[in-house]
């Protein structure tokens, strides 16, 4: 990688650029992007371009990049690790689907509560309601 940075977790990784130009920003995206995919040819592996997503914030006109044979186009949210995030960086969209998700979760939890005993129910909510906002608080 020459000008991109790399966010690596587990099996995720994750080139970035900052900067204030979208044309530098892209030329800098894509060519770092090709070094990435010729490593993986070289390494007889394949790029999975449809995993592959592009986030300019606060960017709303259409821009892509070329990464081999593939376009990727600039999108207003993609998901990371779990997480949505949109090209605003407000994870208005992020919040509420963890919303909904603790919702039909406790309504489930309504629904079973009177077959199971206070102790079992909170034992239930704290694996399948708090454990959902427990993962990446910050957000």
């Amino acid at each position: 990688m020459e000008k991109a940075q790399i966010a690596n977790f587990a099996d995720d990784t994750t080139p970035y650029v900052v900067g204030t130009s979208i044309d530098i920003l892209t030329s800098a995206l894509e060519a770092d992007a090709n070094i990435l995919n010729k490593w993986f040819s070289v390494n007889y592996l394949k790029l999975n371009t449809d995993k592959c997503h592009l986030l300019i914030s606060n960017h709303i006109q259409s821009t892509f990049v070329s990464v081999g044979n593939d376009i990727i186009e600039c999108q207003n949210e993609v998901k990371l690790l779990g997480v949505v995030i949109d090209n605003k960086l407000n994870f208005h969209q992020h919040v509420t689907n963890m919303c909904k998700k603790a919702n039909q979760k406790l309504h489930a939890l309504a629904r079973i509560s009177k077959f199971i005993n206070n102790n079992k129910l909170r034992i239930v909510m704290k694996a399948f309601i708090e454990s959902q906002f427990a993962y990446c608080p910050l957000i």
